[in-house]
C-alpha cells in the first residue's frame, strides 16, 4: 500500500513540475562595454524571436563621480520600472587576463545588481560564444541606424538574450522529460 501511495505522490509531483516549467515570453540580455550598456529585450512568439524596441535601451555612465553613478542607476531604474523587466541576463567579461573589464564596467554591473526590483544573472562570455558557434547566429536584427560599435554591442546583447531563451527552453524540456 505504501508503494502505491509513493507512486501516486511521485505522479502528483511530476504533474506540478510540468505545469510550473513554462518558458517565459520575454528575455532581456545586456552587455557592458566601457561606459555604456545595451539592454535589449526579445519577445518569443511561437518559435520566432523579435526585438522589442520599447523594452530596450542604450545607457551611458557619464563620469566617474558618485553623482554620475547615482544618475546612471536612477536612469536604469526608471527604464526598468517603465518596462516591467524583472530579470536581466548580463554577459560577463573576463575577470583576469588581457581583456578584463574596467572599473566603470564593474560600477555599471554593481549599479544594476543593487536595483532591488530586478534579478541580474551573469553568464560567462565563453558560454554565449560556444552557444553561438554551435547553433549559429539566429538573432533578430538590431535597431537600424546605429554606428559600428553600438551595433556590435547590441548584437552581443541580443546573442545573450537568445542564449537565455535557448537555456530556458532546454530547462523546460528537461523538466518535461522527467515525467
Amino acid at each position: 500500500m505504501t508503494d502505491s501511495l509513493g507512486k501516486f505522490m511521485l505522479s502528483q509531483n511530476q504533474q506540478i513540475k510540468r505545469r510550473t516549467t513554462s518558458i517565459p515570453s520575454h528575455f532581456t540580455g545586456a552587455t557592458i562595454f566601457n561606459r555604456e550598456i545595451a539592454i535589449l529585450t526579445l519577445e518569443r512568439k511561437g518559435d520566432t524571436l523579435r526585438l522589442c524596441p520599447e523594452a530596450s535601451a542604450h545607457l551611458f555612465l557619464k563620469g566617474r563621480t558618485c553623482d554620475a553613478l547615482r544618475e546612471f542607476q536612477h536612469e536604469a531604474q526608471q527604464f526598468l520600472r517603465g518596462t516591467a523587466i524583472t530579470k536581466i541576463i548580463l554577459r560577463g567579461g573576463p575577470e583576469s587576463g588581457q581583456y578584463t573589464g574596467g572599473p566603470l564596467g564593474y560600477k555599471i554591473e554593481a549599479a544594476l545588481q543593487l536595483i532591488s526590483s530586478i534579478d541580474v544573472e551573469i553568464v560567462h562570455a565563453n558560454s554565449v560564444n560556444a552557444w553561438q558557434r554551435r547553433y549559429g547566429r539566429a538573432a533578430p536584427a538590431t535597431i537600424p541606424g546605429l554606428k559600428y560599435a553600438a551595433r556590435q554591442l547590441h548584437q552581443t546583447a541580443i546573442a545573450t538574450a537568445c542564449y537565455a531563451e535557448a537555456e530556458a527552453r532546454a530547462a523546460a524540456l528537461r523538466a518535461q522529460g522527467m515525467s
